[in-house]
């Protein structure tokens, strides 16, 4: 969970991997339209991403796009021209995600930015509007390839070093891609040792915590142990008849005749 970068500070779980930053569902649809965008968590777990398109291999930030609820993007020609080239009579329920294999229509009570954009391609299509529950309307079926440029009113101030390096691990799945279309990784592999380091030190700390505490107890209750045993030994000092001196035969006491 982290606080989106625009100016309402909105606290968000998703982040997008190209920026490396929080975004909100509003700058999501608005800004972050042509991004790779997941969950904080899958981040942390792999940051590798691709910025084409799963269906034709081109960039996702040559043309529209359509982000499905999963939030996966893909070109939105390529997408209506893969559903709507499945046979008449299929059944909505089965336009599945190409990824993660997640159902492309939304439910009727889901709410959000993402899923009031979707609906909104959606139903400029007819297979589209017949998923969402819609009347068909006629010439509706063709999809423009509209070529679409990302805003440019996002900035994000990343510092680059320009000296020749090892490549890392983290492009080594990359490595047969064009030097052009490769995504900008250039601070994946520091980004995931810091983040390790991090888990380290968190462990470290919360096994400290952990000596420490025992350690508290044990003086707490060794302490403890000693009072009684100090106690228990005087009283039976006390009640000891080798301690009695008139009791000893070879201790002779006066008596007191004050």
């Amino acid at each position: 969970m982290g606080l989106c970068k625009c100016p309402k500070r909105r606290a968000t779980n998703l982040f997008c991997f190209e920026h490396r930053v929080n975004v909100c569902e509003h700058c999501l649809v608005d800004v972050h339209e042509a991004c790779v965008v997941q969950s904080y968590l899958s981040w942390l777990t792999d940051s590798d991403y691709d910025t084409k398109c799963l269906l034709c291999s081109e960039s996702l930030a040559s043309k529209e796009t359509v982000r499905l609820k999963c939030l996966h993007n893909f070109h939105w020609s390529c997408m209506s021209t893969r559903v709507g080239n499945l046979p008449e009579g299929t059944p909505p329920t089965t336009f599945k995600c190409p990824i993660c294999l997640d159902s492309i229509f939304p439910s009727a009570n889901q709410t959000s930015p993402v899923i009031e954009r979707l609906k909104e391609k959606l139903s400029s299509v007819n297979w589209g509007r017949i998923g969402l529950g819609l009347e068909p309307k006629k010439g509706l079926d063709i999809v423009t390839e509209d070529r679409h440029y990302p805003k440019k009113s996002f900035a994000v101030n990343i510092g680059y070093d320009l000296r020749p390096s090892v490549q890392t691990t983290s492009r080594v799945k990359q490595g047969n891609l064009p030097i052009e279309s490769r995504p900008l990784q250039d601070d994946s592999d520091h980004v995931d040792i810091k983040y390790v380091k991090r888990q380290s030190t968190m462990r470290f700390g919360r096994f400290s915590k952990t000596v420490k505490r025992s350690l508290v107890i044990l003086l707490v209750l060794g302490g403890f142990y000693l009072v009684l045993l100090m106690f228990s030994g005087r009283d039976s000092n006390e009640n000891e008849s080798l301690f009695d001196p008139h009791a000893n035969p070879n201790i002779r006491v006066e008596p007191n005749n004050l």
